[in-house]
């Protein structure tokens, strides 16, 4: 009897490992951070740079596929289309040498193990706008060759960030003239 429930206890926890494994278990193991930054750039407009700072967990691999960058302004629903970041793509190469007028013929990246990678975008954007961004990666967990056992989903890894305008510089309407002794 005793052995029995051993038995049944082992394959029910067999199953519930399995059943984890199968719907995502350490897939979203990891952290995405946005730094971002302005810059003025004339009396309309400032340069907006945005930083993505990805952070794997300590299981698996993650494999990245498309990713963007969208930036709304504060009390409009117009803004610029989304963009993507740069260096997302595998780069060709042949004989140890990159090539960097092409792309890999298999172009995701892979994060491994508490590896830690960074992404970038600029673009202009008003200089008085406060800005939305929204980062969307797809991301898809590998197996480790068994990708056929779960099935291939593209699962995505969302984070936003605001940046304000600058504060109007002081433009006083009248000021005392100086006076000197």
């Amino acid at each position: 009897m005793k052995e029995s429930i051993q038995t049944i206890a082992v394959f029910a926890v067999g199953i519930f490992f399995i059943y984890r494994l199968l719907t995502g278990w350490m897939s979203a193991n990891m952290d995405v951070a946005i730094d971002s930054s302005r810059f003025h750039l004339n009396d309309q407009e400032d340069y907006l740079a945005v930083d993505v700072k990805l952070e794997r967990g300590e299981y698996g691999t993650l494999q990245l596929g498309d990713s963007q960058v969208r930036v709304t302004y504060l009390d409009s629903t117009v803004g610029p289309p989304p963009i993507s970041l740069a260096g997302m793509q595998r780069l060709a190469d042949k004989e140890g040498k990159l090539n960097w007028e092409k792309i890999a013929p298999e172009p995701h990246l892979n994060l491994h193990a508490k590896e830690k990678s960074e992404f970038a975008a600029a673009l202009k954007v008003p200089r008085n706008a406060a800005c939305i961004i929204e980062v969307t990666f797809l991301t898809h967990r590998r197996l480790d060759g068994l990708e056929w056992l779960g099935g291939f989903h593209w699962g995505q890894r969302r984070s936003s960030s605001v940046s304000l305008p600058f504060p109007q510089e002081a433009t006083p309407t009248s000021s005392p003239k100086p006076q000197f002794p």
